[in-house]
């Protein structure tokens, strides 16, 4: 008996044995799924790949950026940026500048700022071989307001205008280069056609008895010239080029371009001329615009413009 009960207690201690085995195996199973899911983790640096799941790869070596999930138990993808190594540098546009715009070509321009610090009251003929005379040249007028004359100004332009046109490669003549000078206006006239320039700019301001009087205007000489009829066509172009572009760059009304023989500067001319009549000074306005620097800046430039148009630039 004591062999029998002996027995019957070893089997039924097996039998326990065994369910107890059998519970614990499957719970080692499952912990065993997670650490392989964690292990494939921690091997490839990335999310394990399950079906219906998208993809994000987490932070790694490479130090690219990962998604958080959102919340909803479903990852989603982070947005793109670039690392401090993938960064890539923008070349930086080149600025916008006001440089000059630079010609080729032989071109010489004769630029004669009018009058001068001393007039000289002698006669010259105003055109060759004519019996009528005029002053060989006078001072000019003055400003109504800032009282500069306008030998000044006609300086102050023609050197901004030197400038602007060297800079656009462009060769200058100057007639003068200061006030007190001894020059008529056949003089003038003559040293330009002796200098090998191709066209001849005269400098001038005007005035009026009528301080309402304003705007701006070229003067060449007629189709019917007596003396130099043949610069017509060269000359009327250059003027409206010319006043044009003066017009456009200060604001200033054009009066447009007026044909006038009776200028003896303009009439002993040999090549292309046009005498600017840059504003009236006899104008409250247009005195102290005129002799504002900025201003006279832009003056220059709307000249020099407009030589290089006439030019083909």
């Amino acid at each position: 008996m004591k062999k029998i009960r002996a027995a019957a207690l070893i089997l039924a201690f097996a039998l326990g044995f065994s369910a107890l085995a059998a519970g614990c195996g499957s719970s080692r199973d499952d912990e065993s799924s997670v650490t392989q899911d964690v292990a494939q983790i921690d091997r490839s640096g990335k999310n394990l790949v399950r079906p219906g799941i998208m993809t994000v790869d987490r932070p790694g070596a490479d130090g690219s950026d990962a998604a958080a999930p959102d919340g909803s138990g479903t990852e989603t993808p982070a947005p793109e940026t670039e690392t401090e190594t993938e960064t890539e540098t923008e070349t930086p546009a080149p600025e916008e500048t006001d440089a000059p715009r630079v010609v080729s070509g032989s071109h010489i321009v004769a630029i004669d700022a009018g009058h001068q610090l001393y007039g000289d009251s002698g006669q010259e003929p105003v055109g060759p071989g004519s019996g009528t005379t005029k002053a060989r040249v006078s001072s000019g007028t003055s400003g109504c307001v800032t009282g500069i004359p306008e030998y000044q100004l006609n300086l102050t332009i023609a050197l901004l205008l030197q400038q602007k046109l060297e800079a656009a490669g462009i060769g200058v003549y100057m007639i003068r280069s200061s006030n007190d000078v001894s020059i008529s206006n056949v003089e003038r006239a003559q040293a330009a056609n002796a200098s090998g320039a191709d066209v001849y700019i005269r400098i001038h301001a005007d005035g009026s008895s009528d301080p309402g009087t304003r705007g701006a205007h070229c003067i060449c000489m007629s189709s019917g010239n007596p003396w130099n009829s043949y610069l017509y066509d060269a000359s009327y172009r250059l003027s409206s080029c010319v006043i044009n572009h003066y017009c456009a760059a200060t604001g200033f009304s054009s009066r447009g371009v007026v044909a006038r023989d009776d200028l003896t500067g303009t009439n002993w001319s040999e090549i292309p001329v046009t005498l600017i009549e840059m504003g009236f000074m006899s104008n409250p306005d247009e005195d102290s615009l005129m002799n504002d620097p900025g201003m006279q800046d832009r003056m220059a430039q709307g000249i020099c413009d407009g030589i290089l148009e006439y030019y083909g630039y």
